[in-house]
Parts: C-alpha cells; sequence; structure tokens
C-alpha cells in the first residue's frame, strides 16, 4: 500500500510532529523542490501517484518530464509482461 502525503509550502509547513508520528511503514520517500516550470498547485505537487490495474506507482524527480504519456505507456506495457499478459 502506498499513501501519498504531499502539500505545498516548505517542509516545516506542511509536517509537525503529529502528522510524522502517524505515518506507518518501513520505507518513506522524501521530496522538497521549488517549481521552475508548469504551475505552482497541489496537483503539480510531488510525488505523483497512479493507481493502475496492476499496482501503483509513486515517483518523485527532479527536473520536468516531457514524455510523461510514452512513460505511462513503458509502465503499461512493463506490467502486461510482468503479470504474463
Amino acid at each position: 500500500q502506498i499513501l501519498v502525503f504531499k502539500d505545498m509550502g516548505l517542509v516545516s509547513q506542511v509536517f509537525d510532529e503529529t502528522s510524522l508520528g502517524s505515518l506507518r511503514g518501513h520505507i518513506a520517500v522524501g521530496h522538497a523542490r521549488y517549481s521552475t516550470t508548469g504551475a505552482s498547485v497541489w496537483e503539480n505537487a510531488q510525488p505523483t501517484f497512479r493507481a493502475t490495474a496492476h499496482g501503483s506507482i509513486a515517483l518523485g524527480h527532479n527536473g520536468n518530464l516531457v514524455n510523461t504519456v510514452e512513460l505511462a505507456e513503458l509502465v503499461a506495457q512493463q506490467a502486461s509482461v510482468a503479470h504474463g499478459r
């Protein structure tokens, strides 16, 4: 299971002891980035998350993705191969 907890602002504005204490699990990914392109809106905050028929994926990156359609197709193809389809 993947839980995405994200918001806009400084790390100290998004997380406090209570919110950090409520997170459970044994793996975490943190990401903080100043937006250089695109709109500074919640939908563009990272990590980007997508549920698929074969599982879920969360992606955090430092840069601009210009080939998101191709990447989504590649992930779908790899999931199909992994599941014998």
